[in-house]
C-alpha cells in the first residue's frame, strides 16, 4: 500500500493529471513535462481518473495520512468542467469514438469519481450523476452501444454507477440495450 501512496504523490503533479490539451479553454500551465503520447494525447483524463482511483481506495480503505485527496487528483479541480450539461470528459465530446475514449477514459474516471464518493468527497456523487444524465441520453449512444470496443469497458462504468447512492435504473438500462 505504501508503494502505490508513493507512486501517487510522487508520480505526476496535480497539474499535469489535469492536463485537458486544451479542451477547457484554460492555459496549460509553463513548466510541465511533456504529454505522455498515448495516455495524455490520445486518451486524455485517463491518468487524472487513475490517479482518482488511486487516492479514493487509499482514503477509503486505509485512510492513510499523507495519501493524496482527492481534490490533489481531479476530484475538485477541472478546469472549466463539467459542462453545463453534466458532460465532463477531458475530450470534446464529438470525439468520442477516437481510439478508446468513449469506454477506457470514461470508466477510469468513473471508477476514480466512485471511489472520491465512497472516500468521503462530496461532489463526486452528484458530478457522476450528472455526467451519466448526459450519458444515458447522449446523442452518440446508439453507436457506442454498437461498438464492442466501446462496450466492454463501459459496460463496468455504467455497472459500477448503478450501484453507487447515486444509481438510476437507467444506467442498466443502457447495458440491457
Amino acid at each position: 500500500m505504501q508503494n502505490n501512496i508513493d507512486y501517487l504523490l510522487t508520480s505526476f503533479s496535480v497539474d499535469e493529471l489535469l492536463r485537458l490539451s486544451g479542451t477547457s479553454g484554460q492555459p496549460v500551465p509553463a513548466g510541465l513535462r511533456s504529454p505522455i503520447a498515448f495516455w495524455d494525447t490520445d486518451l486524455p483524463g485517463s491518468n487524472a481518473g487513475r490517479f482518482l482511483m488511486g487516492a479514493g481506495n487509499t482514503l477509503r480503505w486505509n485512510g492513510t495520512s499523507g495519501t493524496p485527496h482527492p481534490d490533489e487528483c481531479g476530484g475538485g479541480r477541472h478546469r472549466g468542467m463539467p459542462a453545463s450539461d453534466g458532460y465532463l470528459m477531458a475530450y470534446p465530446e464529438e470525439t468520442i469514438f477516437f481510439s478508446e475514449r468513449g469506454a477506457y477514459t470514461r470508466a477510469w474516471v468513473t471508477h476514480g469519481l466512485i471511489e472520491a464518493g465512497f472516500a468521503g468527497h462530496p461532489g463526486a456523487f452528484p458530478m457522476l450523476r450528472r455526467f451519466y444524465d448526459w450519458f444515458d441520453t447522449c446523442p452518440y449512444l446508439p453507436e457506442l452501444l454498437r461498438r464492442a470496443g466501446q462496450g466492454v469497458q463501459g459496460m463496468i462504468a455504467n455497472t459500477r454507477t448503478y450501484f453507487t447512492p447515486v444509481g438510476k435504473p437507467e444506467d442498466i438500462q443502457v447495458l440491457q440495450r
